[in-house]
């Protein structure tokens, strides 16, 4: 049986291919993205240098560390909801688990201990937002933002100035939720009430962060300031269509137990 179509037909049909094909192409995007850390004091946390590879495609991402002072070499990180969860597989030590993300909702010891934490005087002020240079093709947008807290720790007699200096080049285009597991934009303090008030003061800015600096000061009224540098780099990227064992994690992860 031959199928003809009529000719009122065909601008529908070769639309409705241009738009699967058009889809297919940029389905996903593959990464390789490094994170430096320098600091100056032992209250701020030192995490070295990672790099990761990354591939994001919607909800979905993955990445697998092939550099990290805290991480195995070839540890592997899988979100399938946006980056809201994670889960962690050591593929060497055979073991899984959940992964803790910077913007989740902290639980149990550390829910408490961020609770006792008190923030006033938060201040938040956009200095730069002018469109910036291209990074791998991709058009961005620099924005710089200024952060200024009082801390007052559970249990201590003098209070803690923190400042940072937020600085990143982020590219519009680039929604996919998944982004968040790396190239996220939010800047998190671990105080519920400060990330807050910062998401609200850049509620503006989407996209997946190509480069991002922050420098953060934190001094104890009366003591030396320590200082933090975090550099993130997206160093490669490519738009492609990625399979679905592209996202997959490497095996079942069964927490508490090996893989089976």
């Amino acid at each position: 049986m031959t199928l003809t179509l009529s000719k009122n037909r065909w601008p529908a049909l070769l639309g409705s291919l241009a738009v699967m094909f058009a889809s297919s192409a940029e389905a996903g995007v593959e990464f390789t993205a490094s994170l430096r850390s320098e600091t100056s004091g032992a209250r701020l946390p030192a995490l070295g240098t990672a790099v990761v590879k990354g591939r994001v495609d919607g909800d979905k991402g993955r990445l697998e560390y092939q550099r990290s002072a805290l991480l195995p070499k070839g540890s592997v990180v899988v979100t399938t909801d946006g980056a809201h969860t994670a889960k962690l597989y050591k593929p060497k030590d055979k073991d899984c688990g959940d992964m803790p993300l910077p913007g989740a909702t902290p639980g149990g010891m550390r829910a408490q201990a961020a609770a006792l934490n008190r923030y006033e005087d938060i201040k938040v002020a956009k200095q730069v937002d002018e469109a910036g240079p291209k990074l791998h093709g991709i058009a961005t947008r620099h924005l710089r933002y200024a952060i200024s807290w009082v801390q007052h720790p559970p249990g201590a007699s003098r209070a803690v100035r923190g400042t940072i200096d937020f600085e990143l080049w982020q590219a519009p285009s680039l929604t996919d939720a998944a982004f968040d597991l790396w190239l996220g934009s939010a800047l998190h303090t671990g105080n519920e009430q400060a990330d807050r008030e910062i998401a609200a003061a850049m509620a503006g800015a989407r996209g997946a962060a190509l480069k991002r600096i922050q420098r953060t000061t934190l001094q104890v009224e009366g003591a030396t300031p320590q200082q933090s540098t975090n550099t993130l780099e997206v160093t490669q990227l490519a738009k492609r269509p990625l399979s679905a064992k592209a996202l997959a994690p490497p095996y079942v992860c069964r927490i508490g137990a090996a893989p089976g």
